[in-house]
C-alpha cells in the first residue's frame, strides 16, 4: 500500500520549501504550512501548541488509513508534538513512520536567548539583506553558495515570512516547554537524519531528544542545515528508499 507523505517545513519557510524535491518523491505528498507561515493563520500569543495541532489535524484529515510524516528543524519539532497530541487523541496508529531532519534539542536558556535576540533584531531591522546573508552562510555550504544565488533562492522560499510573523514565532519558541518528559511510551518507527555540517541545529545539540525518541534508524548525511534545498535530488533519493 502506498502511504501519503506529509512534509513539514522549518522556521521562516513554508510549504514551497519542498517544491524542488516533491516531484522526485515516488509517494503522494502533502506539504503543510505551519501557523504564521505561508497561507496558514497567524499564531495567537503564547499558542505554542498550534504547531503540533496543525500537523495532528492534517494527519487526521487525510483520507488514507496511515500516513508518513517528515519534518525539518521546526517542522521536526512540530511532528514530535503532533505525535504526543495524536497519542492523547487515541489516533497515533494513523502514523506509519516518521523521518526527522535537523532535529531541535530540548529548550535551555541559551536557545531561548537566541530566539529572543533574533526576534528583537527582526523587529528593529526586518529581514534585511545583511541579516539574511548571515543566516544563509550558516544554512548552506560555501562551495554551493559560490555557484548559486542563495539570497535570491531563500527570498523566494520566504516570500510570505513578514517580520511580524517571524518575531511572533521566535517569541513563542523562546518559551516552549521541555519535550522528552511528554513523549508517549510507544512511538511509530522514527528515522533520525543528522546533518553533520548543520550549524543551526547541530546533531550534538539534540542528543537528549535523540536518545528519548529511541530512533529505529540514525542516518548521518554530510550536509548543511538546508541540505534538502541544496541537494533536492539526494534528499528525494533518501526519502524514496525510506518509504519502500
Amino acid at each position: 500500500m502506498t502511504r501519503p507523505l506529509l512534509l513539514v517545513h522549518g522556521q521562516t519557510f513554508d510549504q514551497t520549501y519542498w517544491s524542488a524535491s516533491t516531484p522526485l518523491i515516488a509517494s503522494p505528498t502533502e506539504a503543510l504550512d505551519l501557523p504564521s507561515h505561508g497561507e496558514a493563520e497567524d499564531l495567537r500569543p503564547g499558542d505554542y501548541d498550534a504547531f503540533g495541532r496543525a500537523v495532528a489535524d492534517a494527519v487526521q484529515a487525510n483520507p488514507a488509513p496511515e500516513v508518513c510524516l517528515l519534518g525539518h528543524s521546526l517542522g521536526a519539532l512540530a511532528v514530535v508534538e503532533a505525535l504526543i497530541l495524536l497519542n492523547h487523541r487515541g489516533t497515533l496508529d494513523q502514523v506509519d513512520r516518521v523521518m526527522l531532519l535537523g532535529t531541535v534539542g530540548e529548550p535551555d536558556d541559551e536557545a531561548a536567548a537566541l530566539q529572543r535576540g533574533f526576534a528583537d533584531l527582526v523587529a528593529e531591522h526586518g529581514l534585511a539583506d545583511p541579516i539574511l546573508s548571515g543566516l544563509i552562510a550558516r544554512w548552506f555550504d560555501a562551495s554551493w553558495l559560490a555557484r548559486h544565488d542563495g539570497l535570491a533562492i531563500v527570498r523566494e522560499l520566504q516570500a510570505q515570512s513578514t517580520p511580524s510573523r517571524i518575531e511572533a514565532v521566535c517569541r513563542i519558541l523562546a518559551e516552549r516547554p521541555t519535550l522528552c518528559d511528554r513523549l508517549p511510551a510507544e512511538l511509530p518507527p522514527i528515522t533520525l537524519v543528522q546533518l553533520t555540517r548543520d550549524q543551526s541545529t547541530p546533531p550534538e545539540s539534540a542528543a537528549s531528544v535523540r536518545d528519548a525518541l529511541k530512533p529505529a534508524q540514525v542516518i548521518d548525511i554530510e550536509g548543511p542545515h538546508l541540505w534538502p534545498t541544496q541537494d533536492p535530488e539526494a534528499f528525494a533519493e533518501l526519502v524514496n528508499v525510506w518509504l519502500r
